[in-house]
Formats: C-alpha cells, structure tokens, sequence
C-alpha cells in the first residue's frame, strides 16, 4: 500500500512520500479517537485501515485532474476551495468516491469501502468510520502532516461528532497526542522528516 500513497501528486502538489505521510497520520488519529468514542463501537484497526485509506482516491483522480491543475492551485488558495468540490465540479467524481470505489473492486469490506467513499460526507451515511475518517483527517493536517495545496482544509461537518459521541475536548486532546507522538510515530512507520 505504500507505493501507491507514495507516488508524487502533480495535480495536488505533494511530492513523493507526502500523502503516505499525511495518511500514516490519519490512520494514527483515527486509531486514537476510537478509544475516545461514546456509544458506538468501533474497532480500532478498521478506525486505522479507514484513517490509512481515506485519501486513497486521489491516485486515481490526480491522472484526470492534470489539465485543471493551475486553475484548481489558483482556486484552492483565492477561493480557499478545498480538492473534494473542484474535483466533483471538473471531472464529475472526487477522489473519496474514487477510493471507496476502488477499494470495492479490490473486496475490501463494505464497512471500509463506504467509510472511504463518504469521508467528506459523512452524515449521508450510518457508518461510524465514515465520521471517524472525516475527523481524523483534520487532525494530520493541524499538527502539520498536510502537504501541497490541500493543506487547505475542507469543511468539517458536526454531524461527526454526535454520530461518535465526540466532544472538543476529546477532538483536541487526540490532536495534542497525535502532535506528542510525532517522533515516535515517523520512526515506527520510517518516516524521515
């Protein structure tokens, strides 16, 4: 799996190793707000498969957004639009429906695939991954695991949190942690800098 998240993403702007390092981290958060969930349970290796995958689809995406990659550079940063709704707009799919789809194809389970699939959308689904994904991803990119242009944030839907019993305080205390555990995360998975 790490070949295919290692590849360089013109369209997006990340170089080799970014989205790996961007998804290591994700899957990390993922993990940790499992632990953190009330009312729902939810096994915290599919928490990190989901967190792992969830940007999986922007391989497959990157090949056809090649010829909009100035205007979406130039509307990411004056329209702080984020990847997911130039990419719905321009090539009619995005990259979570991409991964999800992809992921199908390859028989991962349903509960893995869907998560990936609504990652952006995650109140259009009764899967508690798709909402952990959607939260976990914030995280890797405030505590500076983004890359390119998608550094930019999507919007953060707070249905996520109730559909997992999250509060703030359980959000940021993830987020502190993650942060900590930085050194010892990029050295278990050989993460240079």
């Amino acid at each position: 799996m790490k070949d295919k998240l290692s590849s360089p993403l013109e369209s997006y702007e990340m170089n080799k190793d970014e989205l790996w390092k961007h998804s290591v981290f994700t899957a990390f958060a993922a993990e940790e707000l499992s632990h953190h969930c009330q009312g729902v349970s939810i096994c915290p290796s599919d928490a990190f498969r989901a967190g792992l995958l969830h940007d999986i689809g922007k391989v497959m995406t990157n090949y056809f957004l090649t010829k909009h990659k100035g205007e979406m550079v130039e509307l990411a940063s004056s329209q702080m639009l984020d990847a997911y709704k130039f990419e719905s707009k321009h090539i009619y799919m995005n990259h979570a429906h991409f991964g999800g789809q992809m992921l199908k194809f390859w028989n991962l389970p349903d509960r893995i695939c869907d998560a990936i699939y609504f990652h952006h959308t995650p109140a259009e689904t009764d899967n508690p991954l798709a909402s952990l994904a959607h939260l976990a991803d914030p995280i890797a990119h405030i505590t500076g695991n983004s890359f390119g242009y998608t550094a930019l944030m999507g919007e953060m839907n707070d249905a996520a949190y109730g559909a997992l019993g999250l509060d703030l305080e359980s959000f940021y205390q993830v987020m502190v942690e993650i942060q900590e555990k930085q050194p010892e995360i990029k050295k278990m998975v050989g993460i240079d800098t």
